[in-house]
Protein backbone atom coordinates (compact mmCIF):
# COMPACT_ATOMS: atom_id res chain seq x y z
CA UNK A 1 0.00 0.00 0.00
CA UNK A 2 3.05 2.60 0.98
CA UNK A 3 4.47 1.66 -2.44
CA UNK A 4 1.65 2.33 -4.41
CA UNK A 5 0.98 5.75 -2.70
CA UNK A 6 4.65 6.56 -3.14
CA UNK A 7 4.18 5.54 -6.60
CA UNK A 8 1.14 7.98 -6.82
CA UNK A 9 2.76 10.66 -5.59
CA UNK A 10 5.80 9.80 -7.86
CA UNK A 11 3.51 10.05 -11.06
CA UNK A 12 1.80 13.03 -9.64
CA UNK A 13 5.05 15.34 -9.87
CA UNK A 14 5.81 14.40 -12.82
CA UNK A 15 2.71 15.75 -14.15
CA UNK A 16 3.60 18.84 -12.70
CA UNK A 17 2.06 18.28 -8.97
CA UNK A 18 -1.15 18.52 -7.15
CA UNK A 19 -3.58 20.61 -9.33
CA UNK A 20 -4.05 23.61 -8.17
CA UNK A 21 -7.33 24.33 -6.08
CA UNK A 22 -9.56 26.80 -7.92
CA UNK A 23 -9.36 30.57 -6.59
CA UNK A 24 -12.76 31.55 -4.82
CA UNK A 25 -11.96 35.17 -5.89
CA UNK A 26 -11.51 34.35 -9.34
CA UNK A 27 -14.02 32.10 -9.63
CA UNK A 28 -16.31 34.64 -8.43
CA UNK A 29 -15.15 37.46 -10.68
CA UNK A 30 -15.70 35.13 -13.46
CA UNK A 31 -19.28 34.69 -12.52
CA UNK A 32 -19.62 38.29 -12.32
CA UNK A 33 -18.08 38.94 -16.10
CA UNK A 34 -20.33 36.01 -17.71
CA UNK A 35 -23.52 38.22 -15.84
CA UNK A 36 -22.07 41.99 -16.98
CA UNK A 37 -21.22 40.13 -20.73
CA UNK A 38 -25.02 38.62 -20.74
CA UNK A 39 -26.70 42.10 -19.75
CA UNK A 40 -24.43 44.10 -22.42
CA UNK A 41 -25.96 42.10 -25.19
CA UNK A 42 -29.51 43.62 -24.36
CA UNK A 43 -28.12 47.22 -23.83
CA UNK A 44 -28.63 50.23 -25.63
CA UNK A 45 -26.29 50.51 -28.80
CA UNK A 46 -24.31 53.91 -28.60
CA UNK A 47 -26.16 56.86 -29.83
CA UNK A 48 -29.46 55.41 -29.09
CA UNK A 49 -32.24 58.42 -28.47
CA UNK A 50 -33.57 58.53 -24.89
CA UNK A 51 -36.40 60.62 -25.82
CA UNK A 52 -37.76 58.19 -28.16
CA UNK A 53 -39.74 55.18 -27.11
CA UNK A 54 -39.70 51.60 -28.56
CA UNK A 55 -42.50 49.23 -28.94
CA UNK A 56 -42.27 46.05 -26.64
CA UNK A 57 -42.50 42.34 -28.14
CA UNK A 58 -41.44 38.85 -27.59
CA UNK A 59 -39.34 36.68 -28.92
CA UNK A 60 -36.55 39.18 -30.10
CA UNK A 61 -32.90 38.57 -29.85
CA UNK A 62 -29.77 40.60 -28.91
CA UNK A 63 -28.91 42.77 -31.40
CA UNK A 64 -25.54 41.61 -32.71
CA UNK A 65 -22.10 43.77 -34.36
CA UNK A 66 -22.47 47.44 -34.83
CA UNK A 67 -25.27 48.59 -37.01
CA UNK A 68 -25.81 52.42 -37.43
CA UNK A 69 -28.95 53.21 -35.91
CA UNK A 70 -32.00 54.71 -37.81
CA UNK A 71 -33.78 56.99 -35.31
CA UNK A 72 -37.60 57.68 -36.57
CA UNK A 73 -38.95 59.56 -34.19
CA UNK A 74 -42.63 61.85 -34.20
CA UNK A 75 -41.08 64.98 -36.16
CA UNK A 76 -37.35 63.79 -36.73
CA UNK A 77 -35.57 61.49 -38.39
CA UNK A 78 -31.58 60.80 -37.53
CA UNK A 79 -29.43 58.60 -38.89
CA UNK A 80 -25.65 57.74 -37.09
CA UNK A 81 -26.35 60.50 -35.44
CA UNK A 82 -27.46 63.30 -37.53
CA UNK A 83 -30.32 64.84 -39.08
CA UNK A 84 -32.11 63.71 -42.15
CA UNK A 85 -33.86 67.12 -43.41
CA UNK A 86 -37.20 67.08 -45.71
CA UNK A 87 -39.84 65.83 -46.13
CA UNK A 88 -41.69 63.46 -47.95
CA UNK A 89 -40.30 62.05 -51.36
CA UNK A 90 -37.25 64.29 -50.75
CA UNK A 91 -36.73 62.65 -47.29
CA UNK A 92 -36.63 59.52 -48.39
CA UNK A 93 -34.46 60.21 -51.16
CA UNK A 94 -31.94 61.97 -48.79
CA UNK A 95 -32.38 59.16 -46.65
CA UNK A 96 -31.67 56.59 -49.43
CA UNK A 97 -28.11 58.67 -50.01
CA UNK A 98 -26.95 58.83 -46.79
CA UNK A 99 -27.55 55.50 -46.38
CA UNK A 100 -25.71 54.28 -49.14
CA UNK A 101 -22.73 57.47 -48.17
CA UNK A 102 -22.56 55.35 -44.63
CA UNK A 103 -22.09 52.41 -46.11
CA UNK A 104 -19.58 53.30 -48.24
CA UNK A 105 -17.20 54.46 -44.72
CA UNK A 106 -18.71 51.64 -42.67
CA UNK A 107 -18.63 48.36 -45.05
CA UNK A 108 -15.25 47.42 -46.05
CA UNK A 109 -15.93 45.52 -49.30
CA UNK A 110 -18.73 46.33 -51.69
CA UNK A 111 -19.93 42.92 -52.62
CA UNK A 112 -23.38 43.48 -52.64
CA UNK A 113 -23.95 41.96 -49.16
CA UNK A 114 -26.83 42.81 -46.58
CA UNK A 115 -25.86 45.23 -44.89
CA UNK A 116 -28.07 45.60 -41.24
CA UNK A 117 -29.31 49.36 -39.99
CA UNK A 118 -31.06 49.51 -36.44
CA UNK A 119 -34.60 50.32 -36.69
CA UNK A 120 -35.54 52.67 -33.60
CA UNK A 121 -38.57 53.79 -33.98
CA UNK A 122 -41.41 55.31 -32.08
CA UNK A 123 -44.14 52.64 -31.72
CA UNK A 124 -46.87 55.01 -32.79
CA UNK A 125 -45.13 55.67 -36.30
CA UNK A 126 -47.70 54.82 -38.90
CA UNK A 127 -46.65 52.06 -40.72
CA UNK A 128 -47.38 54.37 -44.07
CA UNK A 129 -45.06 56.87 -43.13
CA UNK A 130 -41.99 53.79 -42.20
CA UNK A 131 -42.73 52.65 -45.71
CA UNK A 132 -42.53 55.50 -47.87
CA UNK A 133 -39.66 57.11 -45.80
CA UNK A 134 -37.69 53.45 -46.58
CA UNK A 135 -39.28 52.80 -50.32
CA UNK A 136 -36.16 54.34 -51.88
CA UNK A 137 -33.47 52.35 -50.02
CA UNK A 138 -30.70 50.71 -51.79
CA UNK A 139 -31.51 46.61 -52.41
CA UNK A 140 -28.31 45.70 -49.88
CA UNK A 141 -30.17 47.79 -46.61
CA UNK A 142 -32.18 45.47 -44.60
CA UNK A 143 -33.72 46.83 -41.08
CA UNK A 144 -33.65 45.10 -38.02
CA UNK A 145 -36.37 46.49 -35.95
CA UNK A 146 -35.62 47.26 -31.86
CA UNK A 147 -38.25 46.75 -29.37
CA UNK A 148 -38.07 46.55 -25.82
CA UNK A 149 -38.48 42.57 -24.85
CA UNK A 150 -40.95 41.54 -22.83
CA UNK A 151 -40.02 38.55 -22.32
CA UNK A 152 -36.52 38.15 -20.93
CA UNK A 153 -35.04 38.86 -17.67
CA UNK A 154 -31.86 41.30 -17.31
CA UNK A 155 -29.15 39.48 -15.58
CA UNK A 156 -28.81 39.80 -11.62
CA UNK A 157 -25.99 39.60 -9.37
CA UNK A 158 -26.28 38.96 -5.38
CA UNK A 159 -28.52 41.42 -3.86
CA UNK A 160 -26.74 44.49 -2.58
CA UNK A 161 -27.58 46.50 0.89
CA UNK A 162 -30.39 48.61 1.34
CA UNK A 163 -28.52 51.81 0.36
CA UNK A 164 -27.42 50.55 -3.00
CA UNK A 165 -30.71 49.46 -3.76
CA UNK A 166 -32.46 52.31 -3.30
CA UNK A 167 -29.97 54.36 -5.29
CA UNK A 168 -31.06 51.95 -7.83
CA UNK A 169 -34.94 52.18 -7.64
CA UNK A 170 -36.41 54.42 -10.78
CA UNK A 171 -37.42 57.94 -9.68
CA UNK A 172 -41.44 58.93 -10.92
CA UNK A 173 -41.05 61.74 -13.61
CA UNK A 174 -36.82 61.17 -13.64
CA UNK A 175 -35.46 61.90 -16.85
CA UNK A 176 -32.58 59.67 -18.38
CA UNK A 177 -30.35 61.89 -17.84
CA UNK A 178 -31.13 62.32 -13.90
CA UNK A 179 -31.09 58.52 -14.11
CA UNK A 180 -27.44 58.75 -15.43
CA UNK A 181 -26.34 61.81 -12.73
CA UNK A 182 -27.85 58.76 -9.73
CA UNK A 183 -25.81 56.26 -11.29
CA UNK A 184 -22.39 57.97 -11.25
CA UNK A 185 -23.15 59.21 -7.93
CA UNK A 186 -23.79 55.65 -6.95
CA UNK A 187 -20.57 54.45 -8.79
CA UNK A 188 -18.44 56.98 -7.23
CA UNK A 189 -19.33 55.68 -3.59
CA UNK A 190 -18.96 52.23 -4.58
CA UNK A 191 -15.55 52.23 -6.66
CA UNK A 192 -13.68 54.08 -3.46
CA UNK A 193 -13.06 50.43 -2.99
CA UNK A 194 -11.42 49.66 -6.43
CA UNK A 195 -10.65 53.11 -7.67
CA UNK A 196 -9.18 51.57 -10.88
CA UNK A 197 -12.54 50.51 -11.75
CA UNK A 198 -13.89 53.96 -11.32
CA UNK A 199 -13.60 55.22 -15.44
CA UNK A 200 -15.28 52.06 -16.27
CA UNK A 201 -18.92 52.10 -15.27
CA UNK A 202 -20.35 49.96 -18.82
CA UNK A 203 -23.05 52.65 -20.15
CA UNK A 204 -23.38 53.59 -23.95
CA UNK A 205 -21.26 56.75 -24.85
CA UNK A 206 -23.01 59.71 -26.66
CA UNK A 207 -22.56 59.37 -30.36
CA UNK A 208 -19.27 61.22 -31.60
CA UNK A 209 -20.35 64.00 -34.60
CA UNK A 210 -17.40 62.87 -37.03
CA UNK A 211 -18.66 59.14 -36.77
CA UNK A 212 -20.57 56.45 -35.82
CA UNK A 213 -19.12 54.84 -32.86
CA UNK A 214 -21.83 52.20 -32.67
CA UNK A 215 -22.60 48.86 -30.55
CA UNK A 216 -23.25 48.10 -26.83
CA UNK A 217 -20.58 49.34 -23.96
CA UNK A 218 -18.15 47.02 -23.60
CA UNK A 219 -17.52 45.07 -19.81
CA UNK A 220 -14.12 44.09 -20.72
CA UNK A 221 -11.63 47.54 -18.98
CA UNK A 222 -14.32 47.10 -16.34
CA UNK A 223 -13.72 43.23 -15.23
CA UNK A 224 -10.07 44.03 -15.88
CA UNK A 225 -10.02 46.85 -12.79
CA UNK A 226 -11.72 44.10 -11.10
CA UNK A 227 -9.33 41.48 -11.18
CA UNK A 228 -6.72 43.79 -10.51
CA UNK A 229 -8.48 45.35 -7.24
CA UNK A 230 -9.23 41.68 -5.79
CA UNK A 231 -12.13 40.62 -3.89
CA UNK A 232 -10.68 41.69 -0.31
CA UNK A 233 -11.83 44.98 0.68
CA UNK A 234 -13.74 45.55 -2.74
CA UNK A 235 -17.23 46.11 -2.45
CA UNK A 236 -18.02 43.97 -6.14
CA UNK A 237 -21.61 43.58 -5.24
CA UNK A 238 -22.20 47.02 -5.22
CA UNK A 239 -20.32 47.52 -8.12
CA UNK A 240 -22.08 44.98 -10.11
CA UNK A 241 -24.92 45.97 -9.55
CA UNK A 242 -24.66 49.37 -10.23
CA UNK A 243 -23.03 48.16 -13.78
CA UNK A 244 -25.87 45.86 -14.22
CA UNK A 245 -28.23 48.86 -13.89
CA UNK A 246 -26.04 50.98 -16.28
CA UNK A 247 -26.26 48.44 -18.99
CA UNK A 248 -29.84 47.64 -19.18
CA UNK A 249 -32.25 50.24 -19.40
CA UNK A 250 -35.25 50.72 -16.32
CA UNK A 251 -37.56 50.34 -19.55
CA UNK A 252 -36.33 47.08 -20.39
CA UNK A 253 -33.97 44.97 -22.13
CA UNK A 254 -33.20 46.03 -25.78
CA UNK A 255 -33.71 43.08 -28.86
CA UNK A 256 -34.19 43.38 -32.25
CA UNK A 257 -37.10 41.24 -33.71
CA UNK A 258 -35.48 38.40 -35.89
CA UNK A 259 -36.11 38.83 -39.60
CA UNK A 260 -34.16 41.07 -41.53
CA UNK A 261 -36.69 43.76 -43.02
CA UNK A 262 -36.72 45.32 -46.10
CA UNK A 263 -40.00 47.28 -47.39
CA UNK A 264 -42.23 47.19 -50.54
CA UNK A 265 -43.19 44.08 -52.65
CA UNK A 266 -40.79 41.50 -53.34
CA UNK A 267 -38.12 41.92 -55.65
CA UNK A 268 -35.76 38.76 -54.59
CA UNK A 269 -37.02 35.13 -53.11
CA UNK A 270 -37.55 36.33 -49.58
CA UNK A 271 -41.22 36.20 -47.84
CA UNK A 272 -43.30 38.94 -48.00
CA UNK A 273 -46.09 39.58 -45.43
CA UNK A 274 -48.85 42.74 -45.37
CA UNK A 275 -48.76 44.75 -42.73
CA UNK A 276 -51.50 48.14 -41.06
CA UNK A 277 -51.31 50.20 -38.22
CA UNK A 278 -48.30 51.52 -36.46
CA UNK A 279 -44.98 50.13 -35.75
CA UNK A 280 -46.43 48.47 -32.44
CA UNK A 281 -48.70 46.38 -34.25
CA UNK A 282 -45.60 45.31 -36.88
CA UNK A 283 -43.46 44.53 -33.61
CA UNK A 284 -46.66 42.32 -32.89
CA UNK A 285 -47.38 40.87 -36.28
CA UNK A 286 -43.52 39.84 -36.61
CA UNK A 287 -42.89 38.28 -32.83
CA UNK A 288 -41.90 34.50 -33.73
CA UNK A 289 -40.62 35.46 -37.66
CA UNK A 290 -37.93 32.98 -37.99
CA UNK A 291 -34.10 35.15 -38.45
CA UNK A 292 -34.49 35.54 -41.97
CA UNK A 293 -35.11 38.41 -45.07
CA UNK A 294 -38.76 39.57 -44.76
CA UNK A 295 -40.70 42.20 -47.21
CA UNK A 296 -42.88 44.39 -45.23
CA UNK A 297 -45.96 45.44 -47.92
CA UNK A 298 -47.80 48.36 -45.74
CA UNK A 299 -52.17 48.20 -46.45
Amino acid sequence: MKRAAALLALAMLACGGEKKAADPCEARIDAIAARLERAARYAEPSGAPPEVPLPEATGGIPLEGTPPVLVVGPEEVRLAGRGVGGEGDELAARLASDLRALREVSVESDDGAPWTVALWADPSTSLERLGALLSQASADASFALLVRASDVRAPRGESPPEEVQAALRARPGESVYERRERLDLAWERATATCESARGHLPIPASLAPSGPPMGAPTTEPLVDALRRCGCEGTDLVAMEAIALAALVSSEGPLVRMPPALRFGHATDDARETTARGTVADLATAIAGRPAEPLWIVVE
